[in-house]
């Protein structure tokens, strides 16, 4: 889990902004947890990272509610 640093969801992690937030935000001391469409992609940068990481399509609110409740389970409260 975190080393006290405060938790950061990011979507769209594999690519674009998301993946140029990830080293921005560990570097000042957050805990991003990854998310993105492309369960593989965000496995292996969550393994390369040393983060969480959930498939998740932002589009479809039912997944939405459910992985950010698997989030919170697993990783405790976001702040």
């Amino acid at each position: 889990m975190t080393d006290g640093g405060k938790k950061v969801i990011v979507t769209g992690a594999t690519s674009g902004i998301g993946l140029a937030l990830i080293d921005s935000l560990q570097n000042a001391g957050y805990f991003p947890i990854l998310t993105g469409r492309n369960g593989e992609k965000v496995a292996d940068l969550a393994a390369d990272k040393g983060v969480p990481g959930y498939e998740l399509n932002v589009a479809d609110a039912e997944a939405v509610r459910n992985v950010t409740s698997r989030i919170e389970t697993e990783q405790g409260t976001v702040w």
